[in-house]
């Protein structure tokens, strides 16, 4: 790093993490719903279930 400063050092670090959290929330917000835990809405259906006594 004899010929950079400081300033590439931390633009490439602040990159790095904005690069990583975007590649997370695609992933979460695009590509999670054909995952088998995924989520979903029941119209309105609870899928609660109630212990017997």
């Amino acid at each position: 790093m004899a010929g950079r400063g400081r300033g590439d050092l931390v633009l490439g670090i602040v990159l790095g993490v904005a690069l990583g959290i975007a590649i997370v929330a695609i992933f979460v917000f695009v590509f999670s719903e054909d995952t088998v835990d995924a989520p979903s809405i029941n119209n309105g259906a609870s899928t609660e279930r109630s212990a017997r006594p």
